[in-house]
C-alpha cells in the first residue's frame, strides 16, 4: 500500500511539473520499479498482495497509463469483480470505486465538484435476512513463539447463529463457559483489528501480530468483522512474526 501511494504521489508531482527534469527522471524510474515489483508479487488468484492492496496497485497502473499494456492488470480486474463482496466499509469502498470506473485518486484534481448535480437521495435500507439456524465453529489459539510457555492456548467449539462473522464467533467464545477466552481489538479505517488474544498482545516493536487462518494453514484476506466462517470450519488465531 505504501509503495502504491508513493507512486501515485510521484506521478502527481511529475504531471503537475512541480519538480525539475533530473528529479522527474528519478521519479519515473521509481514508478517503473514499483510497477515491476507489483507484477512480480501478483498472486495466482490475480491479487496484488491481498484483496485490499489490489485497488491501490491498480490505481498506479491507471494513473501512469500502463494498464492496457499490462496483462497483470486485467487479471486483477477479474479478481476484484469476483470478490466485490469483500469491500463492505466506506474506507475500502472508496479504494475500489475509482478503479471500477477506470480512475485513480489523481483524477480528482481535474474534477469540478461545484458542477456536480445534487443526486444524493436518502433511502431506507432493509436489514439483510439472516440465514436461519445455528452453526458451530471450532476456534483454536496458537502461540508457536519462544515467549509462550505452551503452543496451543485454546481449542473449543463455539456455537453461533448461521451467517455470523468471525468477530461474532470471538464474542461468543468470550461469553461461553468456562470463560477462559479473551480478546481485544483496535478500531481502524478498515474495521476492527485483532490486537490481543488470551492476554497476549501483538507488539509492533517485536514484529508480532495475530494471524487469522482457516485450517489447516490458509491465511484469511478478510478481517474479523468481514470474514464469515461456515459451519464446521476451524479458525486459527496464531501469534506470528512479520
Amino acid at each position: 500500500d505504501t509503495e502504491a501511494v508513493a507512486a501515485l504521489a510521484f506521478t502527481c508531482l511529475a504531471r503537475e511539473r512541480l519538480v525539475g527534469s533530473k528529479l522527474a527522471a528519478e521519479l519515473r524510474e521509481a514508478k517503473h520499479r514499483v510497477r515491476k515489483r507489483m507484477v512480480k508479487e501478483q498472486g495466482p488468484e490475480g491479487f496484488f498482495g491481498n484483496t485490499y492492496s489490489t485497488p491501490w496497485a491498480m490505481q498506479v497502473f491507471i494513473a501512469t497509463n500502463t494498464c492496457r499494456a499490462q496483462p497483470a492488470y486485467e487479471r486483477a480486474v477479474a479478481a476484484l469483480l469476483e470478490n466485490l463482496d469483500a469491500f463492505t466499509i466506506p474506507a475500502t469502498i472508496a479504494q475500489v470505486l475509482p478503479v471500477l470506473h477506470g480512475r485513480s485518486y489523481l483524477d480528482i484534481a481535474s474534477m469540478s465538484c461545484g458542477e456536480e448535480p445534487d443526486t444524493l437521495m436518502p433511502i431506507s435500507l432493509e436489514a439483510p435476512c439472516k440465514p436461519p439456524g445455528n452453526m458451530t465453529v471450532r476456534l483454536v489459539v496458537e502461540c508457536p513463539l519462544q515467549q509462550c510457555d505452551q503452543q496451543q492456548l485454546y481449542k473449543q467449539p463455539v456455537p453461533v447463529p448461521a451467517g455470523a462473522s468471525l468477530l461474532d464467533v470471538l464474542r461468543a467464545a468470550a461469553t461461553q463457559e468456562p470463560r477462559n477466552f479473551t480478546f481485544g481489538t483496535q478500531d481502524t479505517s478498515q474495521g476492527p483489528f485483532l490486537t490481543r488474544v488470551m492476554g497476549r498482545d501483538a507488539q509492533q516493536k517485536k514484529h508480532t501480530y495475530w494471524q487469522l487462518l482457516t485450517d489447516p494453514n490458509t491465511s484469511l484476506d478478510l478481517g474479523v468483522a468481514q470474514y464469515r466462517p461456515h459451519d464446521g470450519e476451524t479458525i486459527i488465531l496464531r501469534l506470528s512474526e512479520w
